[in-house]
Formats: structure tokens, sequence, C-alpha cells
């Protein structure tokens, strides 16, 4: 296939992989932080780390001292600062963290990080080929909605990768998608949701069980969940995607 979009998350996140070329942002959400090897992964890659609120405390909470809390050090935090603990503040204040209280109740504190984020290309005079979301997906149902909900607000304007320990979630834009996958750390379950609106037409290549265009996709019909790498695909499948509507494209992970 050609003109296809490229996604490649194991990229970020397995251990050992070189650093991905161009200018990648880290937004950490309030969901438990991944295993200290993924995260190193996670955060060598990243040149912008951001924390949102709550997350500052999910960041501060995953080391057990304060030396170690010294190599992973973010560039804010954003947020409306009702969740962040006081002595979590006053401890990333003194090691220079910009933290910053936006009050705005109509944006969640996702959406306050992603502003600062657009701030921060305007003032580098650069865009961020990608953002990393640690804790977008899991937690409270309206939040992971919430954050699917952007998504599909921000289209083709950002590449954003919602990570779980659980999961890897990414919206596919209108259009032709090839998604690289590594067995090493995702898999085999996957899924591809019609979340925002029916798919008259998606079709997929390189999966257990492919989607035609006799499947429309939605939730009065159909929607594949439960689908698979299929057993004979190798170390690293490549799962290729047509479609003609937004959906959301998910797959197990092991970041524990």
């Amino acid at each position: 296939m050609t003109d296809e979009t490229a996604w490649c998350a194991y990229k970020f996140l397995a251990p050992g992989e070189a650093i991905v070329p161009g200018h990648t942002a880290l937004i950490v959400l309030n969901q438990p932080v991944c295993r200290r090897s993924v995260l190193e992964s996670v955060w060598r890659n990243a040149s912008l780390r951001i924390c949102a609120d709550g997350g500052a405390n999910r960041l501060f909470d995953a080391f057990e001292d304060n030396v170690q809390r010294a190599l992973f050090i973010p560039d804010y935090i954003r947020g409306d600062l009702d969740s962040i603990r006081p002595e979590v503040r006053v401890w990333y204040e003194q090691q220079g963290v910009s933290v910053g209280v936006v009050e705005d109740q109509y944006s969640t504190d996702f959406q306050k990080c992603l502003h600062l984020l657009g701030q921060v290309e305007s003032e580098r005079g650069i865009k961020f080929d990608r953002v990393l979301v640690l804790g977008g997906i899991g937690g409270r149902f309206d939040q992971t909605m919430h954050n699917i909900h952007v998504l599909h607000l921000l289209g083709r304007s950002r590449v954003l990768y919602m990570i779980s320990n659980e999961s890897v979630s990414f919206l596919l834009m209108p259009g032709k998608h090839r998604i690289e996958c590594s067995k090493a750390i995702e898999g085999p379950t996957c899924g591809i949701l019609p979340i925002g609106t029916a798919v008259a037409n998606v079709i997929t290549h390189g999966l257990k069980w492919d989607l035609d265009e006799t499947m429309p996709s939605s939730f009065s019909q159909l929607v594949s969940t439960s689908n698979q790498f299929p057993d004979d695909s190798g170390p690293q499948p490549q799962i290729h995607v047509e479609t003609d509507a937004p959906v959301v494209w998910t797959v197990e992970v092991h970041l524990y």
C-alpha cells in the first residue's frame, strides 16, 4: 500500500530501542506510571515533559527516594492544581519545575497541557511530531471517553499515542495506515473501534480476523474487539488499515 500514515508505538516503549528521530512531547496524566525500564525509554525519547496536575503525584510516587526522582524532572506542571499534593508541588518547584495554575473549568488538565504544548511550540519555533500520553486510557470511564473525545477534536493536527499499563490507543483518521507492532511488548489482542461515528468502510490486512467492505462498523453493527495478531505473523507484525471515518486502534501491551 502507498501513501500510508505510519504508526509505531513499541519504539518509544521497548527498553533498548534507539531514540526515534524528530520532536516528541510527553504528557503524564493522573494514572499509575509504567515500570521503570519503560518509563526510561519514554522519558529519553521526549524533549518536552509535562505533568498534568495529579500526574505529578504519580511521577513522584513512582520512586522510593529523591535521588531517583531527580532523574525524572518534568519541564512543566499544569492544571487547575486541585489534585497535586502540597509537598509534591513544593519539591518540584525546588527542582526548578515551572508549576502553573490554569483556572479554566471548561477544559481538562489534559487539554491545559496540550494548550501549553502549543505555546512552547510558538516560543521555540518548532512543531512536535508526536505526543506520548501516559495514563490517557484507564481509570475513570468519563475521563477515558473525554480523552478519546480530545483525539477526535485534534483530528490530523496532532499525532497522539495514548499509553496505559494495559494498552496503547490512537486515532486513525480517514485514509490508509500502517501500524508496526512488536510481539515482545504488544498483543496479541487488539481492536478497531468506531468511537464517535459509524464507519461504512474499514478494510484491514494483517489481523487474525480481517475486516472488509462488507463489514460496516458501528455500535449498532460490528465492533472489532478481541481481534488478534495471526500466529504466523512473526515477531514484528504489520497491520494495514484503510478507513473512511475515524476509528480508534487499540492494542494490548505489557508495561508493568
